[in-house]
């Protein structure tokens, strides 16, 4: 769990894909990455190991090869990108929020106002519709 006073900007679960079972956390916070990895497995050597936690700086990670790897065998190459996006900051918070809040907020704006837009922004550029460009 990242630190109460922040909001986490990324916050991912899963399980590794291959070998030891093991589900794994990353937390993207303003100001550290957190991985946890928690053993699930019925041998012996892991019924008494204590998750493995690792909190770093945003730098840390982008300069931390093997765990860049690890997201990328876990989650994939597209969050990698993400994670590292938002480790180089400065974060766009249109990204983030889930389509029906910008949905939402463009229901607030002029017709024009949504065109220019939609020229600013892939995600704008996807959630507005062809037709709504032609009027």
């Amino acid at each position: 769990m990242a630190s109460l006073s922040e909001d986490p900007l990324l916050d991912l679960q899963a399980e590794y894909p291959w070998g030891v079972r093991s589900h794994v956390s990353l937390v993207v916070t303003k100001s550290e990455v957190i991985w946890t990895r928690w053993w699930i497995s019925s041998r012996r050597t892991y019924w008494y190991q204590c998750p493995e936690r690792n909190a770093m700086s945003h730098q840390d990670l982008l300069a931390n090869e093997e765990l860049q790897s690890e997201i990328t065998t876990v989650f994939g190459l597209d969050v990698l990108n993400e994670v590292k996006n938002l480790c180089k900051g400065p974060f766009n918070y249109l990204e983030i929020l889930p389509d029906h809040l910008l949905l939402q907020i463009l229901g607030f704006l002029e017709l024009e106002d949504v065109k220019q837009l939609r020229c600013c922004s892939r995600r704008f550029w996807e959630l507005v519709p062809v037709r709504a460009q032609t009027r």
